[in-house]
């Protein structure tokens, strides 16, 4: 997801790798570029709490809160903020 490691730029914690692989909640795969994870990641918050309502509603929360927060920080960055939400029912 994002762009391949040797040209990944670190996030504002100097990491470069992608997001934690735990399953945030069962059922919900959540597919998502650094530019809607990062932010997130680097305040320390929890993606599953995104992820409620509809898959259209929940992508859109976290991909405007993402933007959001990239835009908040002293060294505001743009990136691509791509999330794909989608549930898994049997």
């Amino acid at each position: 997801m994002g762009e391949p490691a040797a040209t990944r730029k670190p996030n504002a914690s100097g990491a470069t790798r992608p997001p934690s692989t735990s399953a945030a909640r069962p059922g919900w795969p959540l597919p998502a570029s650094d530019g809607a994870y990062e932010p997130h990641e680097d305040a320390g918050h929890d993606l599953a709490g995104y992820l409620t309502g509809t898959p259209h509603t929940a992508a859109e929360r976290l991909v405007d809160d993402a933007v959001r927060r990239a835009h908040a920080l002293p060294d505001s960055y743009a990136d691509n903020a791509t999330a794909l939400v989608t549930r898994i029912t049997c």
